[in-house]
């Protein structure tokens, strides 16, 4: 089968009215562009979900109307699901039919899970749109990095962050309490949980609560003494983004800020990035007291490491 590559949506509007049978009977399939999907007539997209399934992946990262997000949330190939899962403009009832799949990589699509076919790192269960009910479901899930993606989601009520808390499962893959690290890092986790899970046994979801910026005064100070090296650090650190702030001069720098949110919300969400931070808390405040009196090597991290990373996040997040 050809694959077609129009030079604009007019021109594959007209071919597609020119060529219908053929299309139909499965003769072409187009290449198209991300940034036309929105402007899409409805007759277009129904000839290109029924019938060109090279457009697929292609829609499914896009704005979708209602009906087309359900008919893709079905499609039979794994990356157009996988695809809509990650789009953050999927409609809850579409996240919902994902959050039936068997495939576990669809329903937790992030937590420790890179895929070649995108880096972009989310799921059902962390994902804005997904409706209160759909979270209850998922917070049962047999997964736990399901149950963890729900306890990460700023959109999960109290009562369910206050039963994952209790969730002591340990992932034989890494040895973290990975549930209970996700719910200590939740700004909206209840003072309450913040201050039963600083005193966990497990350094782990120990040193997660200190990140959190919302946790008590009294569990903090607490944390600050800690015997676990991790937990002190990460307790003292507090808000600190060690290294951009002396390579940018001030911890109010917005750039500072650009890091600060990718950390808390971006980051903090997975048990990888939870532990990318630990051992930035542990090796950053010597590297930054170095680098502050280097002024050369503080310029080369700026030009070609620190700035270019700001972009990136910047084009990525919109934070």
């Amino acid at each position: 089968m050809p694959i077609i590559k129009p030079n604009s949506m007019q021109d594959l509007m007209t071919f597609i009215k020119e060529h219908w049978p053929d299309i139909e009977n499965g003769t072409y399939d187009f290449y198209i562009d991300d940034d036309w999907v929105p402007k899409l007539s409805e007759d277009t997209l129904r000839v290109l979900i029924g019938h060109c399934p090279a457009t697929h992946n292609v829609l499914a990262s896009g704005a979708l109307p209602l009906w087309a997000s359900e008919i893709l949330a079905r499609n039979a190939a794994t990356s157009v699901r996988q695809a809509l899962a990650v789009n953050p403009n999927t409609h809850s009832s579409a996240l919902a039919i994902l959050a039936r799949e068997q495939n576990f990589g669809i329903r937790r699509w992030g937590p420790g899970v890179y895929d070649s076919l995108s880096s972009n790192y989310s799921d059902i269960a962390s994902h804005p749109n997904t409706h209160l009910a759909t979270l209850e479901v998922l917070s049962t899930d047999i997964d736990e990095y399901v149950r963890a993606a729900v306890a990460s989601n700023t959109n999960t009520p109290s009562r369910i962050l206050e039963m994952l808390a209790k969730d002591n499962v340990i992932n034989r893959s890494y040895g973290h309490f990975i549930v209970q690290e996700a719910v200590a890092l939740n700004r909206n986790t209840p003072a309450g949980v913040l201050e039963t899970l600083a005193r966990h046994a497990d350094g782990g979801v120990r040193c997660t609560v200190a990140i959190n910026p919302n946790v008590p005064t009294a569990a903090l100070e607490v944390l600050k003494k800690d015997g676990d090296f991790r937990v002190s650090k990460a307790a003292l650190a507090g808000e600190k983004c060690f290294i951009a702030s002396a390579v940018y001069d001030s911890e109010l720098a917005p750039e500072v800020k650009i890091f600060r949110e990718y950390r808390d919300r971006v980051l903090a969400r997975y048990w990888s990035g939870q532990i990318l931070i630990e051992v930035y808390y542990a090796l950053s405040p010597r590297m930054a007291k170095f680098i502050s009196n280097m002024p050369m090597i503080k310029s080369g991290i700026r030009r070609f490491i620190l700035d270019p990373l700001v972009r990136i996040i910047r084009r990525k997040y919109p934070f």
